[in-house]
């Protein structure tokens, strides 16, 4: 368990290091993933462990869950705006409105990847913490 939190906090911290763009989503994406097996394996492990240290894994992962949610908000984002730019060249010929609610939707989930964007460092601080040592 420790090693798929070493290797979800690794990637992390290389998207988090990124410049914004295309590579950091890209880095995100892997870090949601890794944080998604942490979460799994955290799930798995529990109820063979004893009761101190179940407790311990159940933390570990709700922390991995909310990582994972909030690196799914920002890959949601990523996905709709880039299906609104797509809308946006197909429909050619479609009314100014339609132009103009298109942008309205794709600055809202810009917004919305800020935010979680910005969510991001707390939430690493917290799937860092070393609480796994004792786990028997």
């Amino acid at each position: 368990m420790r090693r798929e939190q070493g290797r979800t906090v690794e990637r992390l911290d290389r998207a988090l290091r990124c410049e914004p763009g295309p590579h950091r989503d890209e880095a995100l994406h892997r870090a949601r993933k890794a944080a998604k097996r942490a979460r799994c394996t955290a799930d798995h492990a529990r109820p063979h462990l004893p009761r101190r240290a179940a407790g311990r894994v159940e933390r570990f992962g709700t922390r991995m869950k909310k990582l994972h949610k909030v690196l799914g908000t920002h890959q949601d984002s990523l996905v709709a705006r880039h299906e609104l730019l797509a809308l946006e060249h197909r429909d050619t010929g479609g009314d100014e409105r339609d132009g103009f609610a298109h942008g309205v939707l794709h600055e809202r989930q810009r917004h919305i990847a800020d935010a979680a964007q910005r969510r991001l460092p707390k939430l690493r601080r917290r799937a860092a913490r070393r609480k796994l040592t004792r786990l028997s």
